[in-house]
């Protein structure tokens, strides 16, 4: 009764209390221990195994195996619960949902997301976490092959193909962000991903391989051919086979030679790696949700002087404690929950953050709300004070043109960011503000890197932050 009262109360939340909204409060107890069972198999299972380090390759292939295992049993908990969810939400809405019958599709539809996101950290981990590749496989309208029928007829070759211990095939239609390829499949043996389309059926076979064909030659002639000898339902899927490899093959092209075209915008990048090792601030969260406890219900700490972090046992306190914190240093940035990697698919998943699986499982059970702000008026000044005149703010007419384009776009008072260094000008991006805010990325690591980035990587075409 409880959980139905708060889900009723959901359109009533204040927008500044947003970034607090405890989200173990719209989760019932059996999900928040399906969910723990489902981070300790995507986090811990294989060092559970396996808890050595790998000495040598054949080592560290049996590692692989033992996180694998615990990958793929976590997909098909997954894959059943999405399925289960999708079949209730459908029985729910053939008639038209009215109040219980609302916070009901709402809870499922909540408990969907969340699985999803839990499905990205597996598709994350096998892409090294590599925020600059991970862009490049989402697509406008990608999420139109989200159904049942689509999970459930590529369950049995994902089972197929994992029956091998080295691999490990992601099912993509259960990620918010994998819109290339059917399946993406590592394979740890060869050190090899590949992105397969799933085609039933001879036609299909056939279509996808002239398709294949197409693209490949680039001979005007054969698509001539086509045309004229196709069926119009028949090219249709010609064409849109087609277009899947070629953008299949512009993403790899651009993955393997860290440049090339982006396939959403047509513009040229080049891809930045942020490095394994950098310096992080995760301690400073670890010790604030340490120091929690009957006696002392929040902690706050701050990074770099720029980055501002509070830990606090209850949502309530924490929006009473960190907005006024953040008003008297002036800082009119956003505030991040770490809850908020459920709702944004271009962030690294909850379940991949670098805490301990302890502290994961207490801020999804809503137990220790984590919030930070990224203050980039003194982010900007910091970089200034390391590196002068390094960042500056674009104008006013060029600020509103630069947001009018599909790009995201840091921005601070309404005005994009700008970077120089080696010649090179950028507009930053907000991969930066994400690394830093999930990543835990410091700061003035952060911007170190994009600084040894701009002065040592200077690339042709258009530079993706």
């Amino acid at each position: 009764m409880n959980q139905k009262r708060e889900l009723q109360k959901k359109q009533a939340i204040p927008e500044d209390f947003r970034p607090y909204v405890p989200l173990g409060l719209y989760l019932s107890d059996e999900f928040k221990k399906f969910v723990t069972e489902l981070l300790f198999l995507i986090r811990e299972y294989g060092i559970s195994k396996h808890p050595a380090a790998p000495e040598n390759h054949q080592d560290w292939l049996n590692f692989s195996g033992f996180v694998h295992e615990g990958w793929k049993q976590a997909q098909s908990l997954i894959a059943k619960k999405i399925l289960e969810n999708l079949t209730s939400v459908e029985k729910l809405t053939k008639d038209i949902p009215l109040g219980n019958e609302q916070n009901e599709i709402r809870r499922l539809n909540l408990e969907i997301k969340i699985l999803r996101r839990m499905q990205d950290s597996i598709a994350w981990s096998v892409l090294l976490n590599e925020h600059s590749t991970i862009r490049r496989l989402s697509v406008k309208g990608g999420e139109h092959n989200f159904s049942a029928a689509n999970i459930a007829d590529a369950l049995p070759i994902v089972d197929e193909y994992n029956s091998v211990a080295s691999n490990m095939a992601i099912l993509t239609d259960l990620t918010t962000f994998v819109h290339n390829g059917d399946v993406l499949l590592f394979d740890a043996e060869k050190g090899a991903k590949y992105f397969i389309e799933l085609k039933s059926g001879e036609k299909n076979h056939l279509l996808t391989e002239m398709a294949q064909f197409a693209v490949e030659s680039e001979c005007p002639k054969f698509n001539a051919h086509v045309t004229s000898a196709l069926p119009p339902k028949d090219f249709k899927q010609f064409e849109r086979v087609k277009r899947q490899y070629g953008r299949a093959k512009t993403v790899t092209e651009t993955i393997n030679n860290e440049m090339g075209s982006d396939p959403n915008t047509g513009a040229k990048v080049s891809i930045t790696t942020v490095p394994t090792e950098f310096e992080g601030y995760q301690d400073k969260i670890v010790r604030c949700c340490g120091e929690l406890g009957p006696d002392k219900i929040w902690a706050i700490d701050s990074v770099d002087d720029c980055l501002f972090l509070g830990a606090y046992a209850q949502a309530d306190m924490a929006y009473v404690g960190f907005n006024p914190w953040m008003d008297l240093i002036k800082c009119t940035s956003p505030v991040y929950n770490l809850t908020d990697t459920f709702a944004d698919p271009s962030v690294k998943p909850f379940a991949s953050l670098n805490l301990p699986l302890e502290i994961l499982t207490k801020i999804l059970k809503s137990e220790v709300c984590v919030v930070l702000s990224l203050d980039l008026n003194k982010f900007i000044f910091v970089g200034n004070k390391l590196f002068p005149n390094m960042f500056s703010l674009g104008g006013a007419k060029e600020s509103r043109k630069a947001f009018q384009q599909p790009l995201h776009l840091a921005e601070c008072d309404g005005r994009i960011i700008k970077a120089t260094a080696g010649g090179q000008t950028i507009t930053m991006g907000t991969g930066i503000i994400e690394r830093i805010i999930y990543d835990f990325q410091s700061p003035v690591n952060a911007i170190m890197h994009l600084r040894d980035f701009l002065e040592t990587k200077q690339k042709n075409g258009d530079i993706e932050t």
